[in-house]
């Protein structure tokens, strides 16, 4: 009886916290973020046709979702397609039927650029090292802009570009290695706009228990100061449970104790994965429960100028799974909740 209690009294907490960020609670309501997803083309999600990513495309919108993130369109030493400019596109095929699908949708695309899987070694290298590798990035990413705007450039729904190098809270501790990163960034965006100014350059960080959130905070803000960035998607680690739950407030408000007007946009990354593999093996998911999301959403909600999903086609959309439908129908259901009170 006493665990019952309990569970209802948390439920009506949690339902409480849900309304209030969501903007159901009257005049002391906070507005809802807009909100979209990251789709990440791996494994299945590659094979998929282009009547599957329309019904994919499809399910966003009908949830509420204004936004794509394709992550990512390229990756090193990745066996491509080559473009008309010789830069290597990966899954090329499913990009345009993303592409096209969110248009038809009415959704906005970013496009995340290359992934070096290599990226967490690399790091660690000398600084001179480090920096080479930095410039030797920044002109592959251009060449790979060349190649996008040979195909995409036309496309109005196009409107941002994803920098898919994330920034961890344990690797730029060091003032002169922020620096280098920090140069790195600002030097990318800069000539990401010089061929492209009117789209968006965003890129993400992530952070564990490991660091303390004031710290965490004052290190992003050293990288991410003066380098053009509009925003930066801060990943709230639910998938992982590090940092743990109870914990995430801490974070959020160590971000807004540091963060200014002269930085990027923060944006939410809402995890929708629950890890099911030991943390010693090859990553294995599914999706997450629909309470541990509605969670996370409140918690982000007060703060963040937009609420991005990790990842729809792989934990969210209806047509994968039934815990992806489940969780599918909750947040739709939520929305329209939300969209009648507005």
């Amino acid at each position: 009886m006493l665990t019952s209690v309990t569970g209802h009294q948390n439920g009506l907490r949690l339902l409480l916290a849900i309304l209030l960020a969501w903007g159901c609670a009257g005049t002391a309501a906070l507005a809802r973020p807009p909100a979209g997803a990251f789709i990440q083309l791996t494994g299945g999600q590659t094979r998929k046709t282009s009547e599957q990513w329309d019904s994919t495309v499809k399910a966003m919108k009908g949830m509420g979702l204004d936004m794509v993130i394709v992550q990512w369109v390229a990756e090193v030493d990745a066996t491509n397609v080559p473009s008309h400019s010789g830069v290597m596109l990966q899954h090329i095929d499913a990009v345009e039927a993303i592409v096209s699908a969110a248009a038809r949708e009415n959704l906005s695309v970013i496009l995340g650029l290359e992934h070096d899987p290599n990226w967490w070694n690399e790091i660690t290298a000398p600084p001179e090292v480090l920096r080479d590798y930095l410039l030797v990035r920044v002109s592959r990413q251009e060449i790979l802009q060349k190649a996008l705007l040979e195909r995409f450039g036309a496309e109005t729904h196009w409107t941002g570009y994803y920098i898919a190098d994330e920034i961890d809270d344990r690797s730029w501790r060091d003032p002169a290695r922020q620096t280098i990163l920090r140069h790195y960034i600002a030097l990318l965006q800069e000539r990401l706009r010089a061929r492209d100014p009117a789209r968006t350059v965003g890129i993400s960080a992530f952070y564990r228990g490991r660091t303390e959130p004031g710290i965490t905070a004052t290190n992003l803000v050293a990288v991410l100061a003066e380098t053009g960035i509009d925003h930066v998607l801060l990943q709230d680690g639910a998938g992982e449970k590090d940092p743990p739950a109870e914990y995430r407030t801490a974070y959020n408000q160590a971000f807004e104790a540091a963060w200014s007007e002269a930085l990027p946009e923060r944006w939410a990354v809402v995890e929708t994965f629950a890890r099911t593999s030991d943390p010693s093996v090859r990553f294995a998911a599914g999706s997450a429960g629909p309470e541990r999301v509605l969670s996370q959403i409140a918690d982000a909600a007060p703060w963040a100028g937009r609420l991005i999903f990790f990842s729809f086609a792989h934990y969210m959309d209806p047509d994968s799974s039934a815990p992806a439908a489940k969780l599918y129908e909750t947040l739709k259901s939520q929305y329209e909740r939300t969209e009648e009170t507005e």
